[in-house]
């Protein structure tokens, strides 16, 4: 069970990197630069305060439940759901 498991992480992983290559390939430099910019606002606007803290920790949960959505989508492309 425990292989099963990790081979599974391993097929998610490798689904979440396909979406992600699409995803990029579609993106302008203009858009990459936007989200970098965000992405340096925002850590210039929480660094070093508690708030920030618990922005990012609300960023981990994000990655987390796009993680789990994306073995959803998995498991139903393997008609496992």
């Amino acid at each position: 069970m425990i292989a099963e498991m990790i081979r599974a992480y391993g097929e998610a992983e490798e689904f979440l990197e396909a979406e992600r290559m699409e995803r990029l390939a579609r993106m302008t430099p203009q858009e990459a630069r936007a989200i970098y910019d965000s992405l340096c606002r925002a850590w210039e606007a929480v660094a070093g305060r508690e708030e920030g803290l618990r922005r990012l920790e609300g960023l981990r949960v994000e990655t987390l439940v796009q993680r789990r959505r994306a073995f959803e989508r998995l498991a139903a492309r393997k008609g496992l759901l």
